[in-house]
């Protein structure tokens, strides 16, 4: 389990979701629009995929990351409302 406070930014996205404190996190689009600009706390279970530099080696032609990357599947998130932690309920 990890927690981390950062300030959303949608620009930090990819493929595989938002690029946040040197993790993965798992949220849509729509979500991260709700919550651009904001300070947010984050916490989840990290699951770590296994890079091609982690895997054995073959003659097959390999496409992915070399490295191993940390994912935050279904993190929970909070933003800071009157002085404490609050859990942000999206709006649709």
């Amino acid at each position: 389990m990890v927690s981390f406070v950062t300030k959303m930014d949608t620009a930090k996205a990819g493929k595989d979701g938002f690029y946040l404190h040197h993790y993965v996190v798992n949220i849509s689009w729509e979500q991260a629009r709700q919550l651009q600009g904001k300070k947010i706390k984050i916490t989840g279970v990290v699951t770590i995929v296994k890079g091609l530099g982690n895997q054995p080696s073959s003659d097959d032609i390999r496409q992915g990351r070399e490295a191993d990357t940390k994912h935050i599947l279904t993190p929970t998130i909070e933003t800071m409302q009157k002085g404490r932690w609050t859990r942000y309920i999206f709006s649709s």
